[in-house]
C-alpha cells in the first residue's frame, strides 16, 4: 500500500493536453479527401490508444488496494475527460463523412429512381427519394405499383361491365327487331314494304358492324392494358433480381422457382465434382 503512487500514470496531464491541443486543430474541409480523413482516423486511434493505456494503468493500480483504487478511478476519469470529448468529436467527423458518402451514392442513382417512379405515374420529391435506402425504395415502388394496378383492375372491370351492357343491348335490340319484322311480314304488305325493308336491313347491318367494331375495340383496349400491366410487373421483377446481384452475366448462378403466388430465388453456392 505504501508503494501506491497516483503519479505513476503515464502519460501525464501535460502529455494528454499536448495531444489534445494537436488533434483539436484537425478539421475536414472535404469529406471525399482521403488524406484528411486518414489524418482524422490516425489521430482518433492515437487518442483511443492513450485512453486504453490510461485504463490499463488504472486497473493495475486499483488492484493494489480498494481505497487507493478509488483515487485511481477518479484520476482515470479526470484524464479520460481531457481526451474523450476530442475522441468523440473526431469519431463524429468520421460518421458524418460516411453519411455524406452514402448520400452521394444515392444522389448518383437519383435519375434512375425518378425515372422508375415516373414510369408508374408517381410524383414524389427528390428530397424524399434521396433519403431512401435501396430496400425502402423497392418497398415504396411496390406499393405505388400495387396502387396503380388496383386502379387499372377497377377500370378493366368497368370496361367489362360496359362491354356486357352493350352486348346485352344489342341482343335485346335484335330480338325486338325480329319480333317487329315478323309482325310486318304480312303477305299483303310484303310487296309494298320490300324496298323499305331492304333499306332498313342495310342500316341494321351497318349498325351491327359498327357495334361489333366497337366491341372489338374495347376488347383490344382491355387486352392491351393487361399486357402493359404484365410488362410492368416483369420490369419490377427484373429490378428486384438485380438488387440481389442478378445480371445477364450471372443469371446461370440463380435458380427461379415459380409458384402460383410467389417466386423463390436460389443462388448456386458451388459445384462439387468429387465421387
Amino acid at each position: 500500500m505504501n508503494n501506491l503512487d497516483i503519479t505513476k500514470f503515464d502519460p501525464t496531464v501535460a502529455d494528454l493536453q499536448q495531444l489534445v491541443s494537436i488533434t483539436s486543430q484537425i478539421t475536414v474541409t472535404d469529406f471525399n479527401d482521403k488524406n484528411q480523413l486518414e489524418t482524422v482516423k490516425k489521430n482518433r486511434i492515437a487518442l483511443r490508444d492513450a485512453r486504453n493505456k490510461i485504463k490499463e494503468k488504472g486497473l493495475e493500480l486499483r488492484a493494489d488496494a480498494t481505497a487507493f483504487g478509488k483515487a485511481i478511478i477518479a484520476k482515470e476519469r479526470e484524464l479520460i475527460a481531457i481526451i474523450e470529448p476530442e475522441e468523440v468529436r473526431l469519431k463524429e467527423i468520421e460518421e458524418l463523412s460516411k453519411a455524406n458518402k452514402e448520400r452521394a451514392e444515392r444522389i448518383a442513382i437519383l435519375p434512375m429512381r425518378r425515372e422508375k417512379m415516373v414510369s408508374q405515374g408517381v410524383v414524389i420529391s427528390e428530397e424524399v427519394l434521396v433519403e431512401l435506402t435501396d430496400e425502402q425504395f423497392i418497398v415504396l415502388l411496390n406499393q405505388k405499383v400495387g396502387e396503380k394496378n388496383e386502379v387499372v383492375r377497377l377500370e378493366n372491370e368497368r370496361k367489362d361491365k360496359e362491354l356486357k351492357e352493350k352486348e346485352d343491348a344489342l341482343k335485346r335490340e335484335t330480338e325486338t327487331r325480329d319480333r317487329e319484322d315478323k309482325a310486318r311480314l304480312d303477305e299483303r304488305e310484303r310487296a309494298e314494304n320490300r324496298e323499305k325493308e331492304r333499306v332498313e336491313r342495310e342500316a341494321r347491318e351497318k349498325k351491327e358492324v359498327e357495334a361489333r367494331a366497337e366491341i372489338e375495340r374495347i376488347k383490344k383496349e382491355v387486352a392491351d392494358e393487361a399486357e402493359r400491366v404484365r410488362l410492368d410487373k416483369r420490369e419490377l421483377f427484373i429490378t428486384y433480381l438485380k438488387s440481389l446481384g442478378w445480371t445477364e452475366e450471372t443469371k446461370d448462378e440463380y435458380l427461379l422457382n415459380h409458384t402460383p403466388t410467389t417466386t423463390i430465388i436460389y443462388k448456386k453456392l458451388g459445384v462439387y465434382n468429387g465421387n
